[in-house]
C-alpha cells in the first residue's frame, strides 16, 4: 500500500495564515514569529517553547494551535497534535484542511476508523476538494473494507486519471477484492505507460498466479525479485507457480530462498512439502508436514499425505496414527478411509 501524499499540515498553516494572522494579538503575534523562525532552521523544541507562549497570550486563536499541532508531528508527539488539531477545530469546525491534518495523524497511528471520520467531515465541508477523495480510498483500504475503497479509489481518478500511486492503490484492492482480472488490467496499463517506472512486479505476478497464467506469473515474479532481491512474497508465489508449472527443482529453490527470508512463515510449508516428497526427500517432507500441522491443524490433506509417507517407509504405526486424524477431519474421503484401512 502506497502512502497518501501528506497535505493537511501545510494547507492549515497557510490558509489558515492568510485569515487569522491580521487578528493575532500583538504579543502573540511577535512569538509566533520567533517560533516560524526556529521552524524554519527545524529546531522544533524551540518552536513549541515559543508558540506555547503565543497561545498564553491569544489562546483563541485556531492558526497557533494547527502549527504547534504541526511540530509535535515533526517530532513524532502524535498524542500532543492530536489534541492541539482538536483545539484548532474548537476554535474553528468548519476548517476542512484542519480535519485532513487530523486524519493524517489518525491514519499514522493506525487510527483507521477515526482517521475515515475526519476525512469524510473534512469532504462534507468542503466537497469540491476532490483530492481528498485518496485519503477516504486509503482509510477503507486499510479497514479492509476494499469494495468501497475501490469506489473512493476511482472517483478520485475520474479528476486525478493519471495519478501513479492511486491506480497502484486502486489495483492492489482489486487484487484484495479477489477481481483478478481488474488488478491485472491495471498494472498492465500501468507498466505500458512507463515501464522503467514500474515497481509492482510483486503483486502483479501474484494476480497472474491467481488467474492461473503460471508462464506469465513466473516471468514477472522473477523481475520482481530483480527489483528486490529480499522480496519474500516473491519468491514463495514463485515457488508456487512452479509448483502449477510441475517445475519441482525450481520450486524447491525458491521455497528455500524464501524460508532464509522469512523462516516463520508457515502456510507455504505445505506446498514445500509435497515438493520435497515429489523429489524423493521423505523425511523432509514429513517434517514439514507437522511444521505445517502445528499451526494448521484443520487441514485434513495434509495429515493425509504425511500418512502416504509415512506408508512409503513401512512406519504403518505412524500412518494408521496421521490417517485416523484426516478421516476424523474429513470422515466422507474414500480416498482416506482405504488408506487407512
Amino acid at each position: 500500500m502506497k502512502n497518501k501524499v501528506i497535505l493537511g499540515l501545510v494547507g492549515t498553516i497557510f490558509l489558515a495564515g492568510n485569515i487569522c494572522c491580521a487578528q493575532m494579538d500583538k504579543a502573540a503575534m511577535s512569538l509566533y514569529k520567533q517560533a516560524v523562525v526556529y521552524e524554519e532552521q527545524n529546531d522544533y523544541p524551540s518552536a513549541i517553547q515559543y508558540m506555547i507562549k503565543a497561545i498564553e497570550k491569544d489562546s483563541d486563536e485556531p492558526l497557533l494551535y494547527t502549527k504547534l499541532a504541526g511540530y509535535y508531528k515533526e517530532l513524532g508527539n502524535y498524542e500532543g497534535a492530536i489534541n492541539n488539531y482538536k483545539k484548532a477545530l474548537r476554535l474553528k469546525p468548519n476548517d476542512a484542511f484542519i480535519y485532513i491534518s487530523l486524519g493524517n495523524i489518525l491514519e499514522a497511528q493506525q487510527d483507521y476508523k477515526n482517521a475515515f471520520y475526519a476525512y469524510q467531515e473534512a469532504s462534507n465541508l468542503m466537497p469540491e476538494y476532490k483530492y481528498n477523495e485518496i485519503n477516504l480510498a486509503n482509510t477503507k483500504f486499510q479497514m479492509g473494507e476494499t469494495q468501497e475503497a475501490i469506489n473512493y479509489y476511482k472517483n478520485f481518478l475520474n479528476n486525478y486519471p493519471d495519478n501513479k500511486d492511486a491506480l497502484e492503490n486502486l489495483a492492489s484492492a482489486y487484487l484484495k477484492n479477489n477481481d483478478t482480472d481488474s488488478a491485472i488490467s491495471v498494472y498492465s496499463e500501468l507498466y505500458k505507460k512507463n515501464p522503467k517506472a514500474f515497481k509492482e512486479y510483486s503483486n502483479y505476478g501474484l494476480a497472474l498466479l491467481k488467474k492461473g497464467d503460471y508462464e506469465k506469473s513466473v516471468e514477472v515474479l522473477k523481475r520482481a525479485i530483480e527489483y528486490d532481491e529480499e522480496d519474500f512474497a516473491a519468491h514463495g508465489n514463485l515457488a508456487l507457480a512452479y509448483v502449477k508449472l510441475n517445475d519441482d527443482e525450481s520450486a524447491f529453490a525458491e521455497f528455500q530462498k524464501a524460508f532464509e527470508i522469512n523462516p516463520d512463515y508457515s502456510a507455504l510449508r505445505f506446498d514445500y512439502a509435497n515438493v520435497l516428497a515429489d523429489l524423493g526427500k521423505s523425511d523432509e517432507a514429513i517434517k514439514e508436514f507437522k511444521n505445517y500441522v502445528s499451526s494448521n491443524a484443520d487441514n485434513p490433506v495434509a495429515y493425509y499425505n504425511m500418512g502416504i509417507l509415512y506408508q512409503k517407509q513401512k512406519n504403518y504405526p505412524a500412518a494408521i496414527e496421521t490417517f485416523l486424524k484426516a478421516d476424523k477431519l474429513n470422515p466422507k474421503n474414500t480416498d482416506i478411509q482405504r488408506e487407512l484401512a
